[in-house]
């Protein structure tokens, strides 16, 4: 009886490789890289998280976005927001939002859903969206479209959420205003994961 035995023992069910190979039958390869398709749906689910964070803190999503791509995981050189990766402006936007958190507290505060607000959340979610969907080699019309509709949804949602809480829990609203920023903070991070 013929052995296969080799130097080599690379057996497929009691076959050799190398009769497996030769015989024109190759092994399955991965690709390292996402279907076409996969990657759509990985940038449209960044963009509506980063969006809809955009809604509830306006300086979150661009602070998120910026710092990735200041330290190179999320790279936007040679496009036109390749200036989301200054350095400068990643330390500036991390300052705004941080000082957002701290301003949406205050009583004084408008409300997220008056028209100039809206339209600055509805911006930064256009911004978020439109980066992502470059950086995963797709329109940035529809990240930006993506993006500011999650922003603006999110936005809405989010006051009308907060009020409930408030109303039925008696909790203070700056109590429920942190949990919000808790959401914030996760979904951004979450949404960014493996972009360093």
């Amino acid at each position: 009886m013929r052995s296969y035995a080799t130097s080599e023992p690379n057996w497929r069910c009691g076959v050799p490789l190398r009769k497996i190979v030769g015989a024109g039958l190759k092994p399955a390869q991965v690709s390292p890289n996402p279907p076409v398709q996969e990657r759509a749906s990985m940038s449209a689910r960044k963009a509506l998280g980063l969006g809809a964070i955009s809604g509830l803190r306006s300086a979150s999503g661009p602070a998120f976005v910026s710092r990735a791509a200041s330290r190179g995981g999320l790279s936007l050189d040679g496009t036109r927001l390749a200036f989301l990766g200054s350095p400068r402006l990643s330390k500036a936007l991390l300052v705004m939002a941080l000082g957002e958190l701290v301003g949406d507290k205050l009583p004084a505060t408008p409300n997220r859903t008056a028209l100039p607000p809206l339209l600055g959340r509805a911006a930064s979610g256009g911004l978020v969206g439109a980066a992502l969907f470059i950086f995963e080699g797709r329109r940035a019309t529809v990240g930006a479209a993506v993006g500011s509709s999650a922003a603006i949804a999110a936005a809405f949602t989010g006051e009308r959420l907060r009020g409930l809480v408030v109303e039925k829990t008696g909790l203070p609203d700056p109590a429920v205003a942190l949990a919000e920023d808790a959401v914030v903070l996760l979904v951004g991070s979450r949404s960014l994961r493996g972009v360093h």
